[in-house]
């Protein structure tokens, strides 16, 4: 078993208890519990110690009231023209290589 003091907060990780032949029980487990500054809540779970610190919004908060309606799908898009198919582009000459310049140095 082990307590620390982090900045006002408290944490306590506890073993579980062992079974006559010496395993824990279901193997080794710890549970934690975390206590806030000025408290006496005991959190057991780090979801609950991010929601007291309000990193997490509660579930309550995020969804609709009941007998509310789902959203409503937006309209549906404006029908696009086909598309006529377009002959195939005239084949061109490529243009001829670049002709090399004597030097002009000499």
């Amino acid at each position: 078993d082990a307590e620390e003091r982090v900045h006002g907060w408290t944490l306590r990780l506890k073993q579980r208890p062992v079974d006559e032949d010496g395993r824990a029980r279901g193997g080794v487990r710890s549970d934690i519990c975390v206590v806030p500054p000025e408290s006496r809540l005991k959190l057991a779970s780090v979801i609950g110690v991010k929601r007291h610190m309000g990193l997490v919004r509660e579930l309550a908060e995020e969804a609709a009231p009941a007998g509310t309606p789902p959203p409503a799908l937006p309209p549906p898009a404006a029908p696009q023209p086909k598309l006529q198919p377009q002959p195939p582009p005239q084949s061109q000459q490529p243009p001829p290589p670049p002709q090399l310049v004597e030097n002009l140095d000499d």
